[in-house]
């Protein structure tokens, strides 16, 4: 399990790395080349990524923040788990408006490619079109906040 201060600290790093430069349609961005609006999609750890989807940033926050202290297995589930309270915060921010298909009326579904739900539905929500830079650093910020304050933040 993530521990709150552990989370909370992920969340303002994501951040950081979110207001350094934000990608879109990759989970991290090199730079462009000259006359191209963005740069190629690369992997969130290399060091080459000068731009970060929010699940970019989260995996790139948590290889800076934990390192690499458990198995490839073990990761994966706190990542998985970070994204979770994550999705969860932003479900608070955005109300019914956008609730994740896996939790229509409570009845759990099952996201594309057999993916883990909270990864799909951040992914979704990162990529829409009417999402800004400042809106996804305010939601991690956000959560970030919360998981430091509201006793019932971490479900």
């Amino acid at each position: 399990m993530i521990e709150r201060k552990e989370c909370g600290a992920l969340f303002a790093r994501a951040a950081e790395y979110v207001r350094d430069g934000w990608s879109q349609e990759a989970e991290a961005r090199a730079a462009p080349m000259p006359g191209e609006k963005q740069g190629p999609g690369i992997g969130p750890r290399n060091t080459s990524a000068k731009a970060w989807s929010i699940n970019g940033a989260l995996e790139r926050a948590y290889a800076e923040i934990c390192g690499n202290p458990f198995s490839p297995n073990d990761r994966e589930i706190k990542l998985a788990e970070a994204r979770r309270i994550l999705a969860y915060n932003i479900l608070g921010e955005v109300g019914l408006r956008r609730v994740p298909r896996w939790t229509i009326l409570g009845e759990r579904l099952e996201p594309p490619e057999n993916r883990e739900p909270a990864l799909h539905w951040l992914e979704e929500w990162n990529d829409d079109p009417s999402r800004t830079r400042e809106g996804v650093i305010f939601a991690l910020l956000r959560a970030s906040v919360s998981t430091h304050e509201e006793e019932g933040a971490l479900l």
